[in-house]
C-alpha cells in the first residue's frame, strides 16, 4: 500500500472506531501490520530548502557588504573581495565531498552557494577591471562554470538554475542576434544527472521538479528558437513540441496517475488543448495568408536554418513517436498527438492560398473529436479525471462558440447555467456509479 493510502487510513480510523465500524484493537493491529509512517524524507526535504535558502541569503549578504563600500576601496582590495566568497565556497565544496557527500541538504545548499559564489566574482571582476563584455557573454560564462558542479556534487538544484539561466541566455542572444544553437548542448548538459534520477525513482520530488523545470524552459525556448526568421513558424514548432512531450509521457516517462507527477503528460496535454483552442481562431491563419502574398517563403535563400532545422526536427521526432504510439494501439494518445501534422498541413495549406477556413474548421472538428473520445476513454476507464477532462474539452467548445454568435448576454447566460449544471449532474452520477477520481 502506497504511504498515501497509508496515511488516509490512519485518518479514517478513529472516525471508523467511534461509528462502531471496527473496534479499537482492530485499528491497533492495523496500524501495527502497516507501521508508522516515515517521516525521514519530510525531514530531508526541509532541511534541503532551509540549506538553499540559507546557502542564497548568505551568498546576496556577502554582496551587499561589499557592494556598501565598494567605491572606496583600491582595485587590489577589490580583486581579493571579489575572490573571497568563491574561494570559501569552493573549500566548504571540497569538505562537503570528504565528509557530507551523502547529505543531498549539504550537497545542494554547497552548490548553490557555490553558483552564487561564480557569478558574484565575474561579475565584481568584470566591473572592477571594466572587461568587455554585454550580459550575453556573462550568462554563458556563469553557465559554462557551473555546468561540471552538477555531476561533482550531484546537484539537482544547479541543474534547475542552469537550464533557467541557459533560457534566459537564449532570450537574450536572439533579441541581439547572437547563434542560439548552443542552447541545445547547454541544456543536453543536464540531462545525464535527469536521466540517473528517474532510474533511481521515477516519482521522487527530484525527478518530477527536474521534469517539471525542463519542460517548461523548452516550452519557452521552442517559441524563442522556431520563429526568429520565419513568420508563424511557431505553429507547427509548437504543435511538434506538445504533441512529443505527451507522447514521450504516455510512451514510459508516465509512472503515476497524478498529473502533479507527471509533468510531461501535464505540460503536452494543456499546450495542446491550449494550441487547439487557438487555431479555431480566425485570426493566426488570417495572418499566415497575408504573409504569403508578401514574401517568397519558403524559398528565400537569405533566410537562416535555424527555424526550419529547429521545426523540421521537432515534426520527425513527432512523427516518429506517433507511429510507435498507433504501433502499441493507443488511440486516445494518437489522439492528442496528431496535432502535429494537422497543424503542418494546416500551414501548407493556409500558404497555398485558402484564407484560413480549412484550418479553422479542421481544428474545430479536431476539439470536438479530443472531447469526445476523451469522455468514451473516461467512461470505458471509470475514471472520472479523464471523464471531467472530455467534458471540459467539449465545454471548451461551446463556450468559445457562443462568444462568437451574435447571441445577447441573456441567452448565453442561461447556456453557461445549463451547462454548468449538465457538468455538476454528470460528475455526480458518475460518483454514484462509483469511478475513481
Amino acid at each position: 500500500m502506497s504511504k498515501q493510502a497509508i496515511q488516509w487510513l490512519y485518518g479514517e480510523l478513529p472516525i471508523l472506531v467511534t461509528e462502531g465500524v471496527l473496534s479499537a484493537d482492530t485499528a491497533e493491529r492495523l496500524r501495527q501490520r502497516y507501521g508508522d509512517l516515515d517521516t525521514q524524507p519530510r525531514r530531508a526535504l526541509g532541511l534541503l530548502i532551509c540549506g538553499v535558502l540559507g546557502a542564497i541569503l548568505i551568498g546576496a549578504g556577502i554582496i551587499l557588504l561589499f557592494a556598501h563600500n565598494w567605491d572606496q576601496l583600491s582595485r587590489p582590495v577589490r580583486t581579493i573581495l571579489a575572490f573571497t566568497p568563491l574561494l570559501g565556497a569552493q573549500l566548504l565544496t571540497g569538505w562537503t565531498i570528504l565528509r557530507r557527500a551523502h547529505s543531498a541538504a549539504w550537497r545542494e545548499s554547497v552548490s548553490t552557494f557555490l553558483f552564487t559564489a561564480i557569478g558574484a566574482t565575474i561579475a565584481l571582476v568584470g566591473q572592477t577591471y571594466h572587461i568587455p563584455g554585454d550580459l550575453g557573454d556573462f550568462l554563458l560564462t556563469w553557465i559554462l562554470l557551473s555546468l561540471p558542479l552538477i555531476y561533482l556534487l550531484e546537484a539537482s538544484l544547479l541543474a534547475v538554475l542552469v537550464w533557467i539561466g541557459s533560457t534566459f541566455w537564449l532570450s537574450y542572444a536572439q533579441r541581439y542576434g547572437s547563434p542560439t544553437l548552443l542552447f541545445w548542448p547547454l541544456v543536453a548538459a543536464g540531462v545525464p544527472h535527469l536521466w540517473r534520477s528517474w532510474r533511481e525513482d521515477a516519482a521522487s520530488l527530484r525527478t518530477v521538479g527536474l521534469l517539471w523545470v525542463l519542460s517548461l524552459c523548452l516550452s519557452v525556448a521552442v517559441g524563442i528558437l522556431s520563429d526568429r526568421f520565419v513568420y508563424h513558424l511557431w505553429v507547427i514548432a509548437y504543435a511538434c513540441f506538445f504533441s512529443l512531450l505527451y507522447g514521450l509521457d504516455v510512451y514510459g516517462l508516465g509512472t503515476s496517475d497524478s498529473l502533479w507527477r507527471r509533468p510531461l503528460g501535464a505540460v503536452g496535454a494543456s499546450g495542446i488543448t491550449l494550441l487547439t483552442v487557438l487555431f479555431t481562431y480566425p485570426q493566426v491563419w488570417k495572418q499566415i495568408h497575408q504573409y504569403a502574398d508578401h514574401t517568397d517563403w519558403p524559398f528565400n535563400a537569405w533566410t537562416p536554418l535555424e527555424d526550419y532545422v529547429v521545426t523540421s526536427g521537432l515534426l520527425v521526432l513527432a512523427l516518429a513517436l506517433i507511429i510507435v504510439l498507433m504501433h502499441r494501439k493507443q488511440g486516445l494518445q494518437v489522439a492528442y498527438s496528431v496535432i502535429a501534422p494537422l497543424a503542418t498541413v494546416s500551414y501548407a495549406v493556409t500558404l497555398a492560398g485558402t484564407s484560413g477556413r480549412v484550418a479553422v474548421g479542421l481544428f474545430n472538428a479536431y476539439l470536438i473529436l479530443l472531447g469526445v473520445l476523451t469522455l468514451r476513454a473516461g467512461l470505458q476507464q471509470q475514471h472520472l479525471g479523464t471523464v471531467n477532462g472530455g467534458l471540459v474539452l467539449l465545454g471548451i467548445f461551446i463556450i468559445t462558440r457562443f462568444f462568437d454568435a451574435d447571441w445577447s448576454f441573456t441567452v448565453r447566460g442561461i447556456a453557461f447555467i445549463l451547462l454548468g449544471t449538465v457538468f455538476l449532474i454528470a460528475n455526480w452520477m458518475f460518483k454514484r456509479r462509483g469511478m475513481v477520481a
